[in-house]
């Protein structure tokens, strides 16, 4: 009998740390270092405009430099992949893997809710094994 796959909800991170299109990669950069994260939502007013990585930020900084003088919505992705909370982490998961991304985010009613990573989709997987 196969296991009924759990919603992203109970797995995501709640209420991500978020920056405005308009912020600095720099500060982009300096929020993912002091909270250990390598996924930033990026709003426009109170709606998703896009998502930023801690890869999209090395290379930038790298072939660009001055991220401070780079706003994060010229850089982002502007269109995220986004899932309501209540996507099972099992389809979710295969999409992120067939399409070689590394978070979804949470949306709900048009506001973020939430970030799905790589690493809480190892963590089900984890769970479901009896880690």
């Amino acid at each position: 009998m196969a296991r009924k796959s759990p919603t992203v909800s109970e797995l995501m991170s709640r209420h991500p740390e978020e920056l405005d299109r308009r912020d600095s990669v720099q500060r982009a950069a300096e929020l993912m270092h002091e909270h250990g994260i390598h996924h930033l939502p990026i709003l426009e007013g109170t709606r998703l405009f896009g998502i930023l990585s801690s890869r999209d930020v090395e290379v930038v900084t790298i072939t660009v430099g001055h991220p401070d003088r780079l706003e994060v919505g010229d850089v982002c992705i502007t269109d995220p992949y986004t899932v309501p909370p209540t996507a099972s982490v099992k389809d979710v998961a295969r999409v992120m893997m067939d399409r070689h991304i590394g978070s979804a985010v949470v949306v709900d009613a048009g506001v973020v809710v939430g970030i799905f990573t790589v690493t809480d989709a190892l963590r089900a997987l984890v769970d479901a094994y009896g880690g």
